[in-house]
């Protein structure tokens, strides 16, 4: 599920950093989170849209400097399918 949802959306807003696709990431973090019961998503989704919704954009791009770091501590196969 991470690899077919997450990642995927993740790569986009990194590249473009669109805010419009900032906020469908921020969204899909929060319900993955909700979904699966991984509480570091729910934060993470609710931080994002926070940012993206006060228009943060230095900010933006530090919380995905972090956020790609989240994905290399969880590995290539994270437990969220």
């Amino acid at each position: 599920y991470f690899k077919i949802e997450i990642q995927p959306l993740y790569e986009e807003v990194r590249e473009i950093m669109d805010m419009e696709d900032c906020k469908k990431f921020a969204k899909k973090l929060t319900a993955t989170g909700t979904k699966f019961r991984v509480e570091t998503f729910v934060k993470l989704g609710e931080r994002l849209h926070e940012l993206v919704s006060t228009f943060q954009l230095s900010e933006i791009e530090l919380f995905l400097m972090e956020f790609s770091k989240i994905i290399t501590a969880m590995g290539t196969s994270p437990r969220v399918n």
